[in-house]
This record gives C-alpha cells, sequence and structure tokens, in this order.
C-alpha cells in the first residue's frame, strides 16, 4: 500500500519498469483510488525469478532494491539499475537460445 507516501502503484510500477524491476498494479482492500484513477498499491510476484532460479536471497536483495527505490527513486536510480542488472545476469533468460 503506497497511499500514505502520495504516490499511486500505477506511477511506481512504471517507475520499476525503469530499471527492469517488473510488478504489478494492484488495487489494496478499500483502495481510495480504484481502477479508473489507478491503484494505491504494487503486486511483487515470485514466478519470474523462481523460474530463473532465483533463491530467498536474490528475491531479498530485489525487495530491499525496490525499497531503496521507494525512499529516493531519482537519487537510487542508477545504483539500483546498476545492481538489478549483475543480479539478473547470474541468472539465464529461459527464453534466449
Amino acid at each position: 500500500d503506497l497511499s500514505k507516501l502520495g504516490i499511486s502503484g500505477d506511477k511506481f510500477q512504471d517507475m520499476l519498469d525503469e530499471v527492469d524491476i517488473n510488478v504489478t498494479k494492484q488495487a489494496v482492500p478499500n483502495d481510495r483510488l480504484g481502477w479508473s484513477c489507478g491503484t494505491s498499491g504494487i503486486r511483487v510476484g515470485s514466478a519470474a525469478v523462481t523460474t530463473r532460479g532465483f533463491k530467498e536471497e536474490d528475491c531479498r536483495k530485489v525487495i530491499n532494491a525496490i525499497a531503496l527505490l521507494r525512499d529516493n527513486f531519482n537519487e537510487n536510480k542508477e545504483y539500483v539499475k546498476e545492481k538489478i542488472k549483475l543480479l539478473i545476469s547470474n541468472f539465464p533468460d529461459l527464453f534466449v537460445s
């Protein structure tokens, strides 16, 4: 739930896309925005990362990156983008031959 931060789930999803972290905008219980105006939350799924072979520690790194971006996107954007690029380079992309 991002409502206390003054940012919509839609906007945060777009911001995370800029650093190659994919999440889904998501309504939260009693969402004040609703789908027509955006959402107040995001959903962090696990299917893509577990399919690539991420373990618990790798997932923690992604969550920590999301927290850094939540706290100060502009200051942390390039740092996180580089760290995510390095992290995913350790795991094969199943769709590239």
